[in-house]
């Protein structure tokens, strides 16, 4: 998948790569700098990258690679990028002509996160090497990164008390998901939102499991720091971490460690706050509310009216959550989807079933951990809705609605809540390891659909 992506393709790569050159510039910038505004987004600019403030040789290999050229779905077009084995003027980007800093200021850039900060030294490290080289060398970092997701998706639901097999099935349904694939490919900082939401999570089940130990304790708060340096989606883990905290003290309360236990865990969470607002600061946090110089009635009539246009949107995230790509005329990806609408709606009839009926299956994990992984959904979802009504407070016009990426980091939480509430309506092991099995086949069918009826046709056919 990192290869199959021709150079600029992913999801704002382009950016995020500039963001990276950027962070390499030399600390004095001795060339000739011009100042030029940037233009507002719109979805015409977005493919035009002679309109962005992009590192010169950003801007000229997207010239000489036809990246630049119009893409509309609509035409089913092709992108023409190629010349035989070799790519379209592959030997004049591989000459390394162009300069990877940015003369034209202020420089189009998505952030210095930490995410940046990181890959920037890998391209460093390659300075003497051609843009195609550095660009996929992290690429392919992104795929380890995917690579650790995989064995952490494998450990937590083994933690849950799942059997081997059944986690690493749920491992490689998890493994064969489009979109996470994609994603996970890709020059983007999601790259390290999503390991950190998984090795949180891991740690979560860990602490319900076994009491909070400077092992788990010490996961949690790390990748709860990465999740905060790397995107701002990362705030939303503070109260599950909170929560799991509370349920801690509950839980060993009469013990002659809650003390000890109450001493230390105040303290992580006072350095935790501080390190959460050097980041994001709390008088940032209070400008950033939709409630700032909005009256009441105001902030009900908004709220109205972004539910009436989300709810009409509700299958278009869902598609793009699962790896639906539309950019071709006859496509099956919505007859899978439609199989995984139905599956889903099956395990919500059993999710409710399990939490509120006293007794169980015992081959399904514990109540604890399904509320657990309801609360990492659940925190996602809402997160992610709240700041998308909020720009929508800011311009009353905007075209709302949240694409499905931003719901991946929850995608090991979701999957297993899935196939527990199968597991409740299908009652036996042996028929919850069967559906797990379809669920995989049925997972590598809409891959390899993506791959070679939708990706390759568009780039290469």
């Amino acid at each position: 998948m990192a290869a199959l992506f021709p150079i600029f393709k992913g999801q704002d790569e382009s950016r995020h790569y500039n963001s990276i050159q950027y962070l390499n510039e030399p600390a004095e910038k001795n060339w000739n700098i011009i100042k030029k505004p940037s233009e507002p987004y719109s979805e015409d600019r977005k493919i035009k990258f002679y309109t962005y403030n992009f590192s010169e040789e950003i801007r000229k290999t997207a010239q000489s690679t036809n990246s630049e050229a119009v893409f509309t779905p609509e035409d089913y077009d092709r992108m023409n990028f190629s010349d035989g084995f070799l790519g379209k003027n592959e030997n004049e980007i591989t000459d390394k002509k162009w300069d990877p800093y940015n003369k034209i200021y202020p420089p189009d850039i998505a952030g210095k996160s930490l995410y940046h900060k990181t890959v920037a030294l890998i391209d460093k490290a390659l300075y003497r090497e051609n843009i195609l080289i550095r660009y996929f060398s992290i690429r392919i970092f992104s795929v380890f990164l995917g690579m650790l997701c995989i064995l952490l998706a494998y450990l937590i639901a083994k933690n849950i008390g799942l059997t081997s097999k059944q986690s690493l099935l749920i491992a490689a349904i998890i493994s064969f998901h489009p979109k996470f694939s994609i994603y996970l490919t890709n020059i983007n900082y999601d790259a390290f939102l999503i390991p950190s939401f998984f090795a949180f999570t891991l740690a979560g089940v860990s602490i319900l499991g076994k009491g909070l130990n400077w092992k788990n304790g010490l996961i949690i708060s790390t990748s709860l720091m990465i999740a905060l340096f790397t995107k701002g989606t990362g705030v939303i883990l503070f109260p599950v971490f909170f929560g799991l905290i509370m349920f801690h003290s509950y839980e060993i309360k009469k013990s002659k460690r809650f003390k000890t236990y109450l001493a230390s865990s105040t303290i992580l969470l006072i350095v935790l706050f501080l390190i959460f607002n050097s980041q994001y600061k709390i008088s940032g946090l209070i400008s950033v509310s939709p409630y700032t110089n909005k009256s009441s009635s105001e902030i009900i009539v908004s709220l109205e009216k972004y539910l009436s246009k989300t709810f009409l949107k509700i299958t278009s995230p869902h598609a793009d959550y699962w790896g639906d790509i539309d950019w071709v005329r006859n496509d099956y990806s919505e007859h899978l989807i439609n199989i995984i609408w139905f599956a889903q709606i099956v395990a919500l009839i059993g999710l409710v079933m399990f939490l509120f009926r006293k007794h169980k299956p015992d081959f399904l994990p514990e109540k604890k951990y399904v509320v657990f992984l309801f609360g990492i959904w659940f925190v996602l979802q809402f997160g992610i809705r709240f700041f998308d009504w909020k720009y929508s407070l800011s311009d009353p016009d905007l075209d709302v609605g949240t694409s499905g990426r931003y719901f991946l980091p929850a995608i090991t939480s979701h999957i297993i809540l899935i196939f527990t509430g199968l597991g409740m309506i299908l009652k036996k092991e042996k028929y919850l390891d069967i559906a797990l099995k379809i669920g995989l086949i049925l997972i590598f069918i809409f891959f390899m659909h993506v791959i070679f009826n939708t990706i390759i046709p568009q780039f290469y056919l």
